[in-house]
Protein backbone atom coordinates (compact mmCIF):
# COMPACT_ATOMS: atom_id res chain seq x y z
CA UNK A 1 0.00 0.00 0.00
CA UNK A 2 2.84 2.39 0.90
CA UNK A 3 4.57 1.80 -2.44
CA UNK A 4 1.36 2.43 -4.42
CA UNK A 5 0.62 5.63 -2.49
CA UNK A 6 4.14 6.97 -2.98
CA UNK A 7 3.94 6.32 -6.72
CA UNK A 8 0.51 8.02 -6.95
CA UNK A 9 1.73 11.03 -4.97
CA UNK A 10 4.87 11.39 -7.08
CA UNK A 11 2.86 11.18 -10.32
CA UNK A 12 0.33 13.72 -9.00
CA UNK A 13 3.26 16.10 -8.45
CA UNK A 14 4.49 15.63 -12.02
CA UNK A 15 7.42 13.38 -11.10
CA UNK A 16 8.44 9.92 -12.24
CA UNK A 17 6.95 7.17 -10.04
CA UNK A 18 10.40 5.88 -9.09
CA UNK A 19 12.85 8.36 -7.52
CA UNK A 20 16.42 8.59 -8.78
CA UNK A 21 17.75 10.23 -5.60
CA UNK A 22 16.90 8.95 -2.12
CA UNK A 23 18.00 10.11 1.31
CA UNK A 24 18.78 7.76 4.20
CA UNK A 25 19.17 8.25 7.92
CA UNK A 26 19.02 6.28 11.15
CA UNK A 27 17.38 7.36 14.39
CA UNK A 28 18.12 5.80 17.77
CA UNK A 29 15.08 5.43 19.98
CA UNK A 30 14.54 4.08 23.46
CA UNK A 31 12.89 0.77 24.03
CA UNK A 32 9.75 0.25 26.02
CA UNK A 33 9.43 -2.11 28.97
CA UNK A 34 9.65 -5.28 26.83
CA UNK A 35 13.32 -5.78 26.07
CA UNK A 36 14.36 -8.93 24.26
CA UNK A 37 13.78 -12.58 24.92
CA UNK A 38 13.79 -15.80 22.93
CA UNK A 39 12.78 -14.95 19.33
CA UNK A 40 12.04 -11.34 20.21
CA UNK A 41 13.52 -8.01 19.18
CA UNK A 42 16.76 -7.54 21.13
CA UNK A 43 17.70 -4.02 22.18
CA UNK A 44 21.23 -2.68 21.83
CA UNK A 45 23.23 0.31 23.01
CA UNK A 46 24.09 3.20 20.69
CA UNK A 47 27.30 4.64 22.16
CA UNK A 48 27.18 7.76 19.99
CA UNK A 49 23.71 8.83 21.15
CA UNK A 50 23.95 7.10 24.55
CA UNK A 51 20.62 5.35 24.02
CA UNK A 52 19.68 1.80 24.92
CA UNK A 53 17.03 0.56 22.55
CA UNK A 54 16.59 0.34 18.79
CA UNK A 55 17.40 2.15 15.57
CA UNK A 56 14.96 3.05 12.85
CA UNK A 57 16.65 3.16 9.47
CA UNK A 58 14.49 5.10 7.02
CA UNK A 59 14.75 6.11 3.37
CA UNK A 60 12.87 9.03 1.80
CA UNK A 61 12.83 10.68 -1.60
CA UNK A 62 14.08 14.23 -2.16
CA UNK A 63 10.72 15.65 -1.05
CA UNK A 64 10.62 13.68 2.21
CA UNK A 65 8.16 10.95 1.20
CA UNK A 66 8.74 7.89 3.38
CA UNK A 67 9.77 5.05 1.06
CA UNK A 68 10.83 2.28 3.44
CA UNK A 69 12.35 1.59 6.80
CA UNK A 70 13.45 -1.17 9.15
CA UNK A 71 14.07 -1.50 12.88
CA UNK A 72 17.29 -2.99 14.29
CA UNK A 73 19.04 -3.05 17.66
CA UNK A 74 20.66 0.33 18.41
CA UNK A 75 24.17 -1.10 18.07
CA UNK A 76 23.62 -2.15 14.42
CA UNK A 77 26.12 -0.73 11.93
CA UNK A 78 24.33 1.94 9.86
CA UNK A 79 26.38 1.26 6.73
CA UNK A 80 25.54 -2.41 6.39
CA UNK A 81 21.89 -1.94 7.26
CA UNK A 82 21.61 0.78 4.60
CA UNK A 83 23.02 -1.52 1.93
CA UNK A 84 20.48 -4.18 2.92
CA UNK A 85 17.55 -1.72 2.82
CA UNK A 86 18.56 -0.25 -0.56
CA UNK A 87 19.06 -3.71 -2.07
CA UNK A 88 15.58 -4.66 -0.85
CA UNK A 89 14.06 -1.45 -2.28
CA UNK A 90 15.77 -1.65 -5.68
CA UNK A 91 13.08 -3.86 -7.33
CA UNK A 92 10.34 -1.50 -6.07
CA UNK A 93 12.15 1.67 -7.20
CA UNK A 94 14.34 0.57 -10.14
CA UNK A 95 15.47 4.10 -11.12
CA UNK A 96 17.33 4.73 -7.82
CA UNK A 97 20.84 5.91 -8.67
CA UNK A 98 22.04 8.15 -5.81
CA UNK A 99 21.70 7.66 -2.05
CA UNK A 100 22.48 10.60 0.24
CA UNK A 101 23.59 9.91 3.79
CA UNK A 102 25.29 11.58 6.71
CA UNK A 103 28.82 10.94 7.99
CA UNK A 104 27.62 7.74 9.70
CA UNK A 105 27.67 6.13 6.25
CA UNK A 106 31.25 7.12 5.44
CA UNK A 107 34.09 4.67 5.70
CA UNK A 108 37.17 3.49 3.95
CA UNK A 109 36.21 1.79 0.68
CA UNK A 110 32.57 1.58 1.79
CA UNK A 111 31.26 3.61 -1.18
CA UNK A 112 32.80 1.06 -3.57
CA UNK A 113 31.31 -1.88 -1.65
CA UNK A 114 27.94 -0.11 -1.50
CA UNK A 115 27.98 0.42 -5.29
CA UNK A 116 28.74 -3.26 -5.86
CA UNK A 117 25.95 -4.45 -3.56
CA UNK A 118 23.21 -2.02 -4.61
CA UNK A 119 24.17 -0.57 -8.02
CA UNK A 120 23.68 2.93 -6.51
CA UNK A 121 26.13 5.73 -5.76
CA UNK A 122 26.50 6.69 -2.10
CA UNK A 123 27.04 10.39 -1.50
CA UNK A 124 27.96 11.44 2.04
CA UNK A 125 26.73 14.94 2.90
CA UNK A 126 28.76 16.28 5.80
CA UNK A 127 27.88 19.18 8.04
CA UNK A 128 29.80 22.37 7.33
CA UNK A 129 32.19 23.06 10.20
CA UNK A 130 32.62 26.72 9.21
CA UNK A 131 28.94 27.66 9.46
CA UNK A 132 27.63 28.30 12.95
CA UNK A 133 24.05 27.46 13.88
CA UNK A 134 21.47 25.53 11.90
CA UNK A 135 21.87 25.32 8.13
CA UNK A 136 19.52 23.03 6.18
CA UNK A 137 21.23 20.88 3.56
CA UNK A 138 20.21 18.29 0.97
CA UNK A 139 19.51 15.74 3.73
CA UNK A 140 16.95 17.94 5.46
CA UNK A 141 13.85 16.13 4.05
CA UNK A 142 14.76 12.88 5.84
CA UNK A 143 15.26 14.74 9.13
CA UNK A 144 11.83 16.35 8.76
CA UNK A 145 10.25 12.97 8.01
CA UNK A 146 11.85 11.46 11.13
CA UNK A 147 10.33 14.27 13.20
CA UNK A 148 6.89 13.65 11.65
CA UNK A 149 7.17 9.89 12.22
CA UNK A 150 7.74 10.51 15.94
CA UNK A 151 4.41 12.31 16.38
CA UNK A 152 2.23 9.22 16.99
CA UNK A 153 2.47 8.17 20.63
CA UNK A 154 3.15 4.54 19.77
CA UNK A 155 6.32 5.59 17.89
CA UNK A 156 7.77 7.78 20.66
CA UNK A 157 9.56 4.61 21.81
CA UNK A 158 9.67 1.10 20.41
CA UNK A 159 7.10 -0.78 22.48
CA UNK A 160 6.87 -3.81 20.22
CA UNK A 161 8.42 -7.15 21.07
CA UNK A 162 8.90 -8.33 17.47
CA UNK A 163 10.84 -6.52 14.74
CA UNK A 164 8.08 -7.16 12.19
CA UNK A 165 5.53 -5.38 14.40
CA UNK A 166 7.83 -2.41 14.98
CA UNK A 167 8.46 -2.12 11.23
CA UNK A 168 4.73 -2.44 10.51
CA UNK A 169 3.96 0.52 12.81
CA UNK A 170 6.72 2.50 11.11
CA UNK A 171 5.24 1.78 7.69
CA UNK A 172 1.72 2.59 8.90
CA UNK A 173 3.02 5.99 10.02
CA UNK A 174 4.61 6.40 6.56
CA UNK A 175 1.27 5.57 4.93
CA UNK A 176 -0.46 8.14 7.16
CA UNK A 177 2.03 10.84 6.15
CA UNK A 178 1.74 10.00 2.45
CA UNK A 179 -2.07 9.94 2.58
CA UNK A 180 -2.15 13.31 4.32
CA UNK A 181 0.21 14.77 1.72
CA UNK A 182 -1.71 13.25 -1.19
CA UNK A 183 -5.13 14.40 0.13
CA UNK A 184 -3.86 17.95 0.70
CA UNK A 185 -2.63 18.03 -2.90
CA UNK A 186 -5.99 16.77 -4.19
CA UNK A 187 -7.84 19.42 -2.16
CA UNK A 188 -5.74 22.16 -3.78
CA UNK A 189 -6.37 20.85 -7.31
Amino acid sequence: MLHALVMLDREANGEEPSPTLVIADAQSTKSGPNQGGLGLLVSGYDGGKKVKGYKRHIVTDKDGRFLDGIVTPADANDRYVLARVIAYMKPLYPFMKIVLGDSGYSGQDYAIEFKERTNCELEVVKRSETDAGFKPNRRWPVERTIALLNQPRNLSKVYERHAQNAEAWLKIAGIRLTLRRFCELQAVV
